[in-house]
């Protein structure tokens, strides 16, 4: 049986992230005595807002009415391993929601949580090899998985009433996106992250129409706190940040 065109590409991005995270860490390292996979950490706060575009939406050309009409707030917390200076593997824990006016009588709020995984490649330092100035350019993609609660509310003769659809299991989500970062301190770093995400599923907005699937996008700044080492007392050597390598601390 033929899988479906969007289940391959979400194949191929967990395959693409599996193989370059077993690549880095198997060259990344020379050098190091510990035990690597312990070293090199960061924890991510984020902040921001997810967008919708799918069924519903009216604002996909106006990103002023978009934010105000048909986005809600997000955060959320982030774990990323540092292989090298250029490639990171990050583990996501996302809260947001969406929502449409689409006419005086047709409107949905949606709340979700998600969860992914995410393969971080700085650009700048894969071009600039010495490049020691904190600043990264970061191109990233994942895939995860998403449970969503909908609500649509409807007009009719002068009544609303609403309609409510449960994912009744977590659907897939895959996403692509980019962003900057600069570090700030050998302990701190601030980044922006823009993406856009294609949900496996055409109830976000709990409207079914032309058998698509509906996306959504995330913009949001973040703190990160470097750990350089997770266990035990940190050895001098390199320290390692998706953006700049700072050696001997």
């Amino acid at each position: 049986q033929n899988m479906k065109p969007n289940h391959q590409i979400l194949l191929a991005i967990l395959a693409i992230i599996l193989t370059s995270a077993a690549h880095a860490n198997s060259g990344a390292w020379s050098g190091e005595s510990t035990k690597p996979f312990w070293k090199n950490w960061g924890l991510t706060f984020n902040g921001g807002f997810t967008s919708y575009f799918g069924d519903l939406s009216i604002y996909d050309t106006d990103p002023a009415n978009k934010l105000k009409f048909e986005s809600k707030p997000a955060m959320g917390l982030q774990m990323t391993k540092f292989f090298s200076d250029e490639i990171g593997l990050s583990g996501q824990f996302l809260y947001g929601g969406l929502k449409s006016q689409y006419n005086e009588k047709l409107s949905f709020d949606t709340d979700f949580i998600e969860y992914n995984a995410q393969l971080r490649v700085d650009v700048l330092n894969l071009v600039f090899r010495n490049n020691n100035t904190g600043l990264g350019v970061v191109a990233f993609g994942g895939i995860g998985h998403m449970i969503f609660n909908s609500v649509k509310y409807t007009l009719v003769e002068g009544r609303t009433t609403s309609s409510t659809h449960r994912a009744s299991s977590p659907e897939f989500v895959y996403f692509l996106g980019g962003g900057i970062d600069y570090t700030l301190s050998n302990r701190f770093s601030v980044n922006l992250d823009a993406s856009v995400r294609q949900a496996q599923n055409d109830r976000i907005d709990n409207e079914v129409r032309k058998d698509n699937f509906d996306f959504y996008s995330l913009v949001n700044v973040g703190v990160t706190y470097h750990i350089h080492r997770l266990f035990g007392k940190a050895k001098r050597g390199n320290i390692y940040r998706s953006g700049v390598r700072i050696a001997n601390r």
